[in-house]
């Protein structure tokens, strides 16, 4: 078995903390909803993102790799920005967004890596994640095809927000040494990952 450097380990703990943050918002989001069937899918999406949290953290003792436990104390964190959103429809685009981030950045580290069980985890997360983007983009043509077109500048301001995030933690690792291999493919996948067909920008 590959020994994991020190900095893959410690993405491979970001990847459980983030996908435990989420889970958990989904579920508060679930307790203070009304319509059955989207209380079922926010529910099986929780759990979905909670279970890729343990199957992580199963993976980094796998490698025999610390457990490092984070937390979302950051004021500019995607997360805390996604806690605070309380119109329906910008949390399901901002969630969206995320989704769509996860599963860009998950199929480059998979090329990336080395390690045979971290691109095998990899593959059965992104056929997860995908399954996800399929009932939230559903959800959300049905909502936006009975709310204002108003609604828009607002799903542009959570996908600018999300966007913002994401390159702040590209240029932390960009710095590492021992992650440039990740930032090279990254940056040579993201400009076609930015032009990406965006349903939302269509309307």
């Amino acid at each position: 078995m590959i020994k994991i450097t020190d900095s893959e380990e410690y993405l491979l703990n970001h990847y459980a903390s983030s996908e435990l943050a989420g889970g958990l918002i989904l579920g508060r989001r679930a307790r203070v909803e009304e319509d059955i069937n989207l209380v079922k899918n926010l529910l099986r999406h929780s759990k979905e993102e909670i279970d890729h949290s343990y199957r992580w953290y199963k993976l980094i003792k796998t490698l025999n790799a610390r457990v490092i436990l984070q937390k979302d104390v950051r004021g500019d964190h995607f997360f805390r920005y996604v806690r605070v959103l309380d119109f329906l429809i910008v949390f399901f685009c901002a969630v969206l967004i995320f989704e769509h981030r996860v599963a860009f950045h998950f199929n480059c580290h998979r090329e990336w890596t080395k390690i045979t069980e971290i691109q095998d985890l990899l593959e059965e997360l992104i056929e997860e994640e995908e399954k996800h983007l399929g009932w939230i983009e559903e959800y959300l043509k049905n909502l936006i095809k009975i709310s204002d077109k108003t609604i828009l500048p607002k799903i542009i301001k959570a996908e600018n927000a999300e966007k913002e995030n994401y390159l702040k933690e590209l240029s932390i690792i960009e710095k590492n040494e021992e992650l440039r291999g990740l930032y090279k493919v990254i940056k040579d996948k993201l400009i076609g990952f930015e032009k990406e067909y965006r349903w939302w920008k269509k309307i």
